[in-house]
């Protein structure tokens, strides 16, 4: 049983040409499945910020405290590398007008 609103690979190429040019639905003809999709993620997403609002607020080991020390030095450092090559360069300075 397929679930692909395609019957052939040449006319999942040809999309574009149809008429949501371009935009391809893999589930347009079947609305439950993205329903469902919905509501799994949703559900995911309560899950999480339930999970983040109920933890107790705990004192970090040593261990944590010193490895997210050294994660902080290391995302420091490569965003000073990155924005390094994102400086402006100073104009060169212009020759004197020799006829002056």
């Amino acid at each position: 049983m397929s679930t692909s609103p395609f019957s052939t690979t040449e006319a999942f190429n040809n999309a574009i040409a149809g008429p949501t040019e371009g935009a391809i639905y893999t589930f347009a003809h079947r609305p439950n499945v993205n329903h469902m999709a919905l509501a799994i993620a949703s559900g995911i997403f309560i899950w999480f910020l339930y999970q983040l609002l109920s933890r107790k607020a705990a004192k970090p080991s040593r261990f944590h405290q010193s490895l997210a020390q050294l994660v902080n030095a290391v995302v420091k450092g490569l965003l000073s590398v990155v924005t390094a090559g994102k400086r402006p360069r100073s104009a060169p300075a212009k020759p004197a007008d020799e006829a002056q």
